[in-house]
């Protein structure tokens, strides 16, 4: 099992198997079940704070080098809502010193551990007759919702995760070979396309569906396009037939979680009952809309500008461009390309923005290029949260400001 801190969480509680767990799951304490090399840890707080809901709780990525696993979220915000917590640490983190996330997919000793947590929380609410919410963010999300989609009784829970993972083979690659070459066998020259045939052949559920049924309340950061654009727009519902919401929040550039504010307004909402489509409403935390071409269009032609600027870094010319469509919307994906009109030939392609530079890029220019930029057009490519594209044409002139010339869709 490797190097572990079990008595970070009080009490530590011993089980051979789920149905002694669940004999004594309202005592608070960190329950331990199996005993193989790869057990299961699950942390108990606050039971009786509430009769009517529990709230289930997985971790995402962890860096190794700062603590020891387990590894348990949500102690504070379950606290702060007075909400009984079950915080379940992946047990394929046991595995290897090396691995900080492997979803609660499976692995070659535990097996498919998603299913097998499903049938816990189905047994769950069976003996305590309570209703859970089921939480994480980013893997931790991913998680909660794959496990509610092989619960059989997954009407009597919700779902409330941030920024999360929705496909885990379209997550960075890096993290899904090492994931796979700890947990199930060495990579040797496997690549994406065949893990993924392993995960099929072997029935792991890695993919979260499109179920109309689930009650999913989706938080993304519109500024996160790596997940808006892989991972949570298929799950938005545009006709509002699904019992899936997606809600967009502006928490900062890149994979950002909420402020802990937003975050537990969200959660007593759903907990008072509301509505998840309506529970966004009069929340703090949302200034601007998630692009949608169809609403905002109009709005997007008349306010997109390009700024322009020469500089110099190091002794070499440089050329900021900054566009302010970040000023406006979110959720929107975006890409920059230059081309050089005379000999008709792309110079620069920025392809779609992931981070920091959502607004904007800095090039540098070689002496051909500064010298001839009036012949230069800048095309900037946005895609709406529907990945919906329109394409916006900008000349480089002399003083450096770019005007826009023509739209093309």
């Amino acid at each position: 099992m490797g190097k572990t801190n079990l008595e970070k969480c009080g009490d530590l509680y011993c089980h051979k198997g789920f149905d002694g767990f669940l004999e004594e799951c309202s005592k608070d304490g960190v329950h331990q079940i199996g005993d193989n090399v790869a057990p299961y840890h699950v942390l108990v707080n606050g039971f009786n704070r509430n009769p009517d809901f529990l709230m289930v709780a997985f971790t995402g990525a962890v860096i190794r080098e700062k603590k020891l696993p387990p590894y348990f979220s949500y102690m504070e915000i379950a606290r702060n809502l007075n909400l009984g917590l079950f915080s379940i640490a992946d047990p394929s983190l046991l595995l290897s010193k090396d691995l900080g996330l492997a979803w609660y997919v499976g692995n070659k000793v535990n097996g498919n551990i998603a299913k097998i947590l499903a049938n816990l929380l189905d047994r769950l609410i069976e003996k305590t007759g309570r209703k859970l919410i089921l939480c994480g963010g980013s893997g931790g999300g991913f998680a909660a919702l794959n496990i509610q989609q092989l619960m059989v009784n997954f009407k009597d829970t919700d779902s409330v995760v941030f920024n999360p993972q929705t496909n885990v083979v379209n997550y960075n690659e890096w993290a899904v070979k090492r994931y796979f070459s700890s947990c199930f066998e060495e990579l040797k020259n496997k690549d994406i396309e065949s893990i993924t045939d392993y995960f099929n052949k072997n029935k792991l559920s890695f993919i979260v569906s499109e179920n109309s049924e689930i009650k999913r309340l989706i938080l993304i950061n519109g500024y996160d396009p790596n997940h808006v654009r892989k991972h949570v727009s298929r799950l938005i519902d545009f006709k509002n037939n699904t019992k899936t919401k997606v809600l967009f929040g502006d928490w900062g550039v890149g994979h950002v979680a909420p402020d802990r504010k937003f975050h537990l307004s969200v959660l007593r909402k759903i907990i008072e009952g509301e509505d998840s489509n309506k529970v966004g409403e009069g929340l703090e935390g949302r200034f601007k809309p998630a692009l949608m071409f169809i609403s905002h269009k109009k709005m997007l032609d008349e306010k997109i500008k390009i700024k322009i600027w020469e500089t110099k870094v190091a002794g070499e010319i440089v050329y900021c461009v900054q566009c302010n469509i970040f000023d406006f919307f979110m959720g929107y994906g975006i890409k920059f390309a230059i081309y050089d009109n005379l000999r008709n030939k792309l110079i620069f392609d920025s392809d779609y923005v992931l981070g920091a530079d959502m607004d904007g890029f800095i090039l540098k220019a070689g002496v051909d290029f500064a010298l001839r930029k009036k012949n230069f057009t800048l095309k900037v490519y946005v895609k709406d949260i529907s990945d919906c594209l329109f394409v916006y044409d900008f000349g480089f002139f002399e003083n450096l400001i770019g005007k826009k010339i023509k739209k093309i869709a």
